[in-house]
């Protein structure tokens, strides 16, 4: 871990190699009058899941292939009595 003891100087002059040591892996704790007031540290990237990777997490019942009731398409298609709640 490295540490900077002039926080406004050396950060700004040395920002970009800070961002090298970074990337690398290291955390660099800023300080100012010796006490630390910021830390640098590497974003964790995630990647895209893998396809399927869900798969058996998510479960239907018989249920959800039946028919919807007519009421319900009305309100999908722009139809059927307004929403009250709102």
């Amino acid at each position: 871990m490295s540490e900077l003891g002039n926080a406004s100087r050396s950060a700004k002059t040395y920002l970009s190699r800070l961002l090298i040591q970074v990337e690398a892996g290291e955390v660099v704790v800023i300080a100012r009058n010796g006490k630390p007031i910021a830390k640098l540290v590497q974003i964790r990237r995630r990647g895209k899941p893998a396809f399927g990777s869900k798969k058996g997490s998510i479960e239907f019942d018989d249920r959800f292939f039946d028919p919807s009731p007519k009421e319900e398409i009305a309100g999908w298609e722009g139809g059927g009595t307004p929403d009250r709640r709102l």
